[in-house]
């Protein structure tokens, strides 16, 4: 009976030291991700228990109160709030276990996509694969015979020849394997010294600052910077028109499938921390949103503020265009995956979206936080909280983002920006990712507003 007793402490214990961790920057910073991660999966399947024991749950480890103070807020004795506390874990701990890995974690976690692995009837490769290896021996046998050929009647004249080399560097970038449909890969003859980046404008300021960095150290790169989204830059890198994709989302299991067809793989390079901020009219009276809410209003479920508090003002949710990894991020955080409802109202541009909020007493919109108009007096953010009953958290301190909060998911809708690559990298690229993600690189990250995911010490 002690045994059991003690197992059933430990157990809620170990939830306990879970959800209240929190690490300081002399963690191991993978194992800080690591349970970051486990913390926030916890956390979603505390939200599937049935009300009862949520709420019993929520008390426990949220209000961090003991067995005694439950038992007298709900007026039910202390032994059954134990048993309903010990059904609860024993439910977390299955839901953990038949979790998959497209369970949210918060913005900080996000598991690895399946590799996409096309599927070959017997013999198909190695058919081909001796198809491709005859061909490129004709190739070499044709310039080679070629080449002897003009050497003997003395045609050698320098131009011609460089005609010669041009002609088999592009008779070989176009040979493909048409057998295997899901491989086919054109290769694009760029020069060594070029570098296109282009997606997310919740990178763009921060790209600008690093490519006039960047060029001084290494002023051998021609570096280029497109405005667009998420979407198109990742479009982009796959087809091969830019090098790097900006992105305020990671790698869906979509990109990563088109990118096999082409014949890469993708790869997501974390480089900084953001917060997504709730943004309304400076009139609107409410201070804080949970989770719950605002999936309500993205959702339409609710279509006035005093569904939800005492404002009665129509709703106005307003979102960015499609394409933006801002509003992926918010299908998937906010809305459980699912897509905005009807013909939600859509801006351009973050400016167009703050013109709607400061003329619309009753509008609402998300942002990255280095966009927030901190001069412009008619809008104000919103403190978040994860659950109705827990601490609503504020994304700023001052002008500056809550670090802390930020950084160890205390804020819950914190997310990472990236830049998107190919897994084969050139000398260029390799070059980029890894001085953006040194010391100096990172510093620029912070003086620009976001929160670099490499600490001084690193």
């Amino acid at each position: 009976m002690q045994n059991k007793q003690f197992y059933e402490e430990l157990n809620e214990k170990s939830i306990e030291i879970i959800l209240n961790l929190k690490p300081n920057e002399k963690y191991d910073k993978s194992a800080v991700n690591e349970l970051q991660s486990l913390r926030d999966k916890v956390k979603k399947a505390i939200s599937f228990l049935p009300d009862a024991e949520k709420k019993i749950v929520e008390l426990r480890y949220f209000r961090n109160l003991n067995k005694d103070a439950i038992s007298t807020q709900l007026g039910r004795n202390r032994e059954e709030i134990g048993n309903v506390l010990g059904n609860a874990i024993k439910s977390i701990k299955r839901n953990l276990k038949e979790a998959k890995t497209d369970i949210p974690a918060q913005g900080f976690k996000k598991p690895d996509e399946p590799k996409m692995v096309p599927s070959q009837s017997p013999g198909t490769v190695s058919r081909w694969s001796v198809i491709v290896i005859l061909m490129i021996f004709m190739v070499i046998f044709a310039f080679t015979f070629w080449v002897v050929y003009l050497f003997v009647t003395n045609i050698t004249k320098p131009e011609v020849l460089n005609q010669l080399g041009t002609t088999f560097n592009n008779l070989g970038s176009h040979v493909q394997f048409e057998g295997n449909k899901t491989a086919k890969k054109t290769v694009r003859s760029v020069p060594a010294n070029r570098l296109r980046i282009s997606g997310s404008t919740s990178l763009l300021a921060l790209s600008k600052k690093w490519k006039n960095a960047f060029i001084l150290d290494y002023p051998k790169y021609k570096v280029s910077l497109i405005q667009s989204d998420s979407d198109s830059g990742i479009k982009a890198l796959i087809t091969g028109d830019v090098e790097v994709a900006n992105s305020s989302r990671p790698v869906s299991h979509q990109d990563q499938k088109k990118a096999n067809q082409n014949g890469i793989e993708l790869v997501e390079n974390r480089v900084a921390l953001d917060a997504l901020v709730i943004a309304v009219n400076a009139a609107n009276p409410v201070k804080d949103l949970s989770l719950e809410d605002l999936e309500k209003i993205f959702n339409g479920e609710v279509q006035n503020w005093q569904d939800i508090s005492s404002f009665n003002k129509p709703l106005a949710p307003v979102i960015r265009e499609k394409g933006s990894g801002t509003n992926d991020f918010v299908l998937s955080r906010i809305l459980q995956n699912t897509d905005f409802p009807g013909e939600p109202i859509r801006k351009k541009s973050n400016k167009e979206i703050f013109d709607f909020i400061s003329q619309s007493e009753g509008a609402i919109a998300f942002i990255n936080s280095n966009n927030f108009p901190w001069g412009n007096k008619k809008i104000k953010y919103m403190k978040i909280k994860t659950y109705p009953d827990s601490v609503p958290v504020a994304p700023f301190i001052g002008h500056k983002l809550n670090e802390n909060a930020v950084r160890y998911g205390d804020y819950p809708l914190a997310h990472y920006l990236y830049l998107i690559t190919a897994v084969d990298q050139s000398e260029s690229i390799s070059d980029f990712i890894g001085w953006v993600l040194s010391k100096k690189g990172q510093n620029i990250v912070k003086k620009a507003g976001l929160l670099p995911v490499r600490t001084d010490e690193e």
